[in-house]
């Protein structure tokens, strides 16, 4: 399970929700300026525009693509089954550019430049166009530059990236902690991994 909150771009975000001054809302100014201010100072305290999402990640040991793949069928119907029956939330499949731009926010946080690496746009990015470029999906995805220090690591000379380990976790994980979580004012992922142990353990 990933949870991903992401800061969108202030400016592209304050363009979408100010509201805009006309002759409709003539006598009305201060009650938008205040508005406008207030989404604005929310704004860039990270408490309005944030994109918080969730996903899935499964993987498997297998010799054979095949078996793989029919392996993945068989989840993806459980966990269309089990989300739609629990929340009537709809569950679906990521193309690999979708993988590949939610990997890239990770690394780029407040990137908005996914596939101009390889002179695409991200409507463009494929696994055929990368292999024409003769280029691979890490030179799409990785950050620009990476500096390892003591208390943390730099990204593109600008973003400070922390990890944390938590190693007790309560057996059932509410959804009020992943909440409170996911809403810290932050580009964070929150990943839990489920490991099955052999029963002799």
């Amino acid at each position: 399970i990933m949870s991903v909150s992401a800061r969108s771009d202030p400016d592209s975000f304050l363009e979408k929700v100010r509201v805009k001054k006309s002759e409709k809302t003539s006598g009305c100014d201060a009650m938008i300026d205040t508005y406008n201010g207030v989404i604005a100072e929310n704004a860039s305290l990270g408490h309005s525009n944030s994109i918080k999402s969730k996903y899935l990640i499964f993987s498997l040991a297998s010799n054979y693509p095949e078996e793989a793949r029919e392996r993945f069928e068989g989840i993806e119907k459980k966990a269309k089954d089990l989300f739609w029956n629990l929340c009537e939330t709809p569950v679906r499949r990521l193309s690999p550019a979708e993988r590949l731009q939610l990997i890239y926010s990770v690394y780029n946080a407040g990137g908005n430049a996914f596939g101009a690496r390889a002179g695409m746009s991200s409507d463009d990015v494929s696994l055929d166009n990368l292999r024409y470029m003769h280029m691979t999906t890490k030179d799409l995805v990785a950050p620009q530059s990476v500096k390892v220090t003591k208390d943390n690591v730099l990204l593109n000379d600008k973003l400070y990236a922390k990890s944390f380990f938590i190693s007790s976790f309560p057996l059932a994980l509410s959804p009020n902690l992943i909440s409170e979580l996911s809403s810290v004012s932050s580009t964070m992922v929150l990943s839990s991994f489920y490991e099955v142990l052999p029963t002799d353990r």
